[in-house]
Order: C-alpha cells, then sequence, then structure tokens
C-alpha cells in the first residue's frame, strides 16, 4: 500500500488515518499548526545542475523520497521526487538499449 493510499484509509469516526492521528496529538489544536511547526529543516538540496547520481545517493543514503532542488542563494527552484528520478533512469536505459542495438546491427 502506498503511503497516500495509507493516509487515505479509513481511520477513527470514518476519517482518513491522518486526520485520527493529527486528532490524537495530545490536545493539540491542529487546524492552528503550521508546516513550520512540524517541518524538518534540511541541508540535503541539491543545485540545478546536480548529477542524477547524487540525487539518487541522497534518496538512498538519506532515505529521502524527495530531494529539493536550490538555486545558488538557497531559494527553492523544486524537487526531484522517486518518480521523477526512475522516468528519467528509465529514459536513459531505453537511450541506450536503442544506441546498442544500431550498434550491433553495424
Amino acid at each position: 500500500m502506498s503511503d497516500a493510499a495509507l493516509l487515505a484509509a479509513p481511520g477513527g469516526a470514518g476519517a482518513g488515518v491522518l486526520p485520527a492521528l493529527m486528532g490524537r496529538l495530545g490536545g493539540v489544536d491542529t487546524p492552528a499548526r503550521r508546516a513550520r511547526d512540524v517541518m524538518v529543516a534540511t541541508s540535503l538540496a541539491v543545485g540545478p545542475d546536480a548529477p542524477l547520481s547524487e540525487v539518487a545517493k541522497i534518496m538512498t543514503e538519506h532515505r529521502r523520497k524527495v530531494v529539493p532542488v536550490v538555486d545558488a542563494a538557497g531559494r527553492l527552484l523544486g524537487a526531484i521526487d522517486r518518480a521523477d528520478l526512475l522516468t528519467a533512469t528509465h529514459a536513459s536505459l531505453m537511450e541506450l538499449s536503442t544506441t546498442a542495438t544500431l550498434d550491433d546491427e553495424d
């Protein structure tokens, strides 16, 4: 089961798992909580010219599903998730396969 499916699954009182868990935070007014209250400040970001091998290394070594892409000033430009990495890897493998087939025909 994916993490998205798990969070959407029915939880307490018919709510999803995430709302049910958030409601159990010991009386914390969850609607008043903000991203800054639960975010993890991280230096695990890459620049836009970082090789995909570096992104893959960060994902595997630090067990991250998403790696932020930042500019030289540290401003967020975007993010690479596992699906993006797999898509790029698949495209590269297909290109290599096509090139190898063409080389074999010569």
